[in-house]
């Protein structure tokens, strides 16, 4: 993404794509749940390379005395101890 495209990514009806061929990838909702969850949303992008959008959410601690029955605490883990994060 250019510069100028990143400047606006997040706005609600921006979008890079010609009439009748789509709205875009609904970023400025993204950016509302990020911001309202206290977390925060960053592009990283390079022309021709590609570009990564990241979501940064808090991290919710729960004490397990107070945790439903039904929570289990093993997290997945990757080959090189990656954090596998599966929203619903």
């Amino acid at each position: 993404m250019a510069q100028e495209t990143i400047d606006r990514a997040f706005e609600p009806f921006f979008t890079t794509k010609p009439v009748g061929k789509g709205t875009g990838l609904g970023l400025s909702q993204i950016f509302g749940y990020v911001k309202q969850s206290g977390g925060h949303v960053k592009i990283y992008s390079e022309v021709g390379q590609g570009t990564t959008i990241k979501v940064y959410l808090p991290r919710h601690y729960v004490d397990a005395a107070h945790a439903p029955a039904t929570m289990k605490y093993d997290v997945p883990r990757g080959k090189a101890s990656e954090t596998i994060l599966l929203v619903e």
